[in-house]
């Protein structure tokens, strides 16, 4: 099971962070010590840290993007070239509404039309929608074809609500497709990761067992 995202947006931060993450894997391992340990640690946090604002910045704009028609043929034009690969492996990839080209659940939806594969659907984010798009309204757009789900999450309050995602909202539009795919929890919040994203499973396990 993959995931993409299509590209075409102005700027891509994740770009530069792919870039820095290859660039430190060429780099000579280096005996553990505390200062090594530090520099790994401040790593680490700036890529999270620059994660998030690339998510903050993808929720605050709109979906406009330069030359979008001309983008959507070479991502069809792309695809086509590996569909026959994708289809003999049953290699099952969903697109993610990530910014760019895929920004709008239509536009992902009309480039799953045109490649018209089984192994090719979606990767409905919870959250990765831009402001000029109801994210309940994109999860259902998008769920028809969903080959996996990201359950997106950003922290807890004492009632175990996620800040900013209506979880049982959410989860309730898949229930009622009868989406049996997996759900892939992420988290883009401040604190501890491996937490937050338990505490996120276990949200979800309790939302379907209230719903039956």
């Amino acid at each position: 099971m993959l995931r993409i995202c299509l590209g075409g947006q102005f700027i891509s931060i994740q770009k530069h962070i792919g870039k820095r993450q290859r660039f430190t894997a060429r780099d000579k391992p280096l005996a553990p010590s505390d200062k090594n340990k530090i520099n790994i640690s401040s790593k680490s946090f700036a890529i999270a840290y620059i994660a998030r604002l690339a998510n903050f910045i993808r929720r605050n704009t709109t979906s406009n993007v330069f030359n979008l028609e001309k983008k959507k043929d070479r991502v069809i034009n792309s695809l086509q070239q590996i569909i026959e690969d994708i289809d003999r492996y049953k290699i099952k990839i969903g697109i993610e509404n990530h910014w760019g080209v895929s920004s709008r659940p239509e536009d992902i939806l009309e480039i799953v039309s045109a490649i018209n594969s089984p192994y090719l659907g979606t990767c409905p984010d919870f959250s990765n929608f831009p402001k000029d798009v109801d994210p309940l309204t994109g999860l259902e757009m998008m769920t028809s074809r969903a080959m996996i789900v990201h359950a997106k999450c950003y922290g807890f309050n004492k009632n175990w609500e996620d800040k900013n995602v209506d979880f049982k909202r959410c989860l309730k539009i898949f229930k009622k497709a009868e989406y049996n795919g997996p759900i892939t929890v992420e988290y883009e919040g401040e604190s501890d990761d491996l937490i937050n994203c338990r505490i996120a499973r276990q949200l979800i396990l309790s939302i379907f067992r209230e719903t039956g």
